[in-house]
């Protein structure tokens, strides 16, 4: 690590320095930033939406087949509840899947 003079106070300084130490003259040296990117973000939104999917899947499944329950028509009723039931599930399996993405 060679030493420099400061062009501000003359005194030595490492030739890595970003400002003299001494007066705060910047040197000119470029910085070295590391940028990290988060790409959590991409993938919450993604589980966020299948979420709002389910949901729906839920809701209107249950609500239906609540509604068709006095119809004694049990295969509507079935078809009904296994899709509120998957999307049930899917609710589930997207808030997991949104929390373990969390950053």
């Amino acid at each position: 690590m060679p030493l420099i003079k400061c062009s501000e106070c003359q005194k030595e300084i490492s030739d890595k320095a970003t400002a003299c130490p001494h007066c705060g003259c910047p040197t000119g040296q470029p910085t070295n930033t590391l940028v990290q990117l988060d790409s959590a973000p991409h993938k919450r939104k993604k589980y966020r939406q299948g979420f709002l999917i389910f949901a729906a899947m839920f809701f209107f499944g249950m609500m239906l087949a609540l509604g068709n329950l006095s119809s004694g028509d049990s295969g509507k009723f079935a078809l009904l509840f296994i899709i509120g039931l998957v999307g049930f599930i899917g609710m589930i399996a997207s808030s997991i899947g949104s929390w373990l993405n969390k950053p």
